[in-house]
């Protein structure tokens, strides 16, 4: 009989597709929520891994470009932010690495070297279309401009407005100790301060993708029985000129470097390819 009823229950349970078993909702939302805590907290550790391994992978590029030369440090932000950011598991500011690299690169590069450069190539040089010397005027005043806005953006970071590093650390710190401040309101900044270095990376890197089109212009022109840009490429300079076009050259490929590394983290046109000497 025994056995009958065993048999019968089986029977009862596979025939019933439909069976269901009672769960407790309030246990099945902590599941959940749990769940969906571990999968945020993943997603975050994952998005800091990539841009992280990105960085560890690019060392070499950077270090050649600069020359062995550590990148300039940006003003309010440390170690101890990022770190206080990762204790209170929030997602890590994206692009600070990047942008240490453009302002070193407009600074310790541009700035001293590659500006005065240029500046004689717009001054010496006879350009066979007066539109294409404003187009290209109008491009090295803007990256002249570079510095003034790139330090305007560290500036702006660094400062002791609600949009800054030193508030997003009153937060978290005000956060961790006592949860008094809104987990939206500091998701929130992180997003305001992701975009405004994102902004930075991609106006400088845009501006000098731009300058280096015509750089490679020009040097194609030298190379050139009928140059279509710069008319006297070949006698800039004059006994100096393979000198002047060497140091053209060099510019190119410093620029073409920087671009090479920083479309790692934002969107530049990967048109730019190294000019051989």
């Amino acid at each position: 009989f025994c056995s009958f009823v065993n048999q019968l229950s089986v029977m009862e349970i596979s025939e019933n597709i439909k069976l269901k078993i009672n769960i407790d909702q309030k246990t099945f939302s902590i599941i959940e929520k749990y769940k969906q805590e571990i999968e945020s907290r993943f997603n975050k550790s994952k998005n800091f891994v990539v841009e992280k391994f990105s960085e560890k992978s690019l060392q070499q590029d950077v270090h050649t470009l600069f020359k062995g030369k550590p990148l300039l440090k940006l003003n309010g932000y440390s170690d101890d932010l990022l770190k206080t950011i990762q204790d209170c598991n929030f997602e890590a500011l994206s692009g600070i690495q990047a942008l240490r690299i453009t302002k070193t690169f407009i600074l310790e590069v541009y700035e001293p070297i590659i500006r005065e450069i240029i500046n004689t190539l717009i001054i010496e040089a006879f350009f066979e279309e007066r539109e294409y010397q404003t187009e290209f005027s109008n491009v090295f005043f803007a990256a002249n401009e570079l510095k003034t806005f790139i330090l305007g953006v560290e500036e702006n970071l660094s400062g002791t407005s609600r949009n800054s590093f030193s508030f997003l650390e009153t937060l978290l710190k005000n956060y961790r100790a006592t949860k008094s401040a809104s987990e939206n309101k500091i998701l929130s900044l992180i997003e305001i301060l992701n975009q405004r270095i994102k902004l930075g990376n991609e106006k400088s890197a845009d501006i000098l993708f731009k300058l280096a089109t015509h750089i490679f212009n020009v040097i194609q022109d030298f190379k050139s029985q009928k140059p279509a840009h710069v008319t006297n490429i070949k006698t800039i300079k004059g006994a100096q000129n393979r000198e002047f076009i060497n140091q053209l050259a060099a510019s190119y490929n410093d620029i073409a470097k920087y671009i090479k590394i920083i479309k790692n983290f934002v969107a530049v046109d990967s048109a730019v390819k190294k000019q051989n000497n």
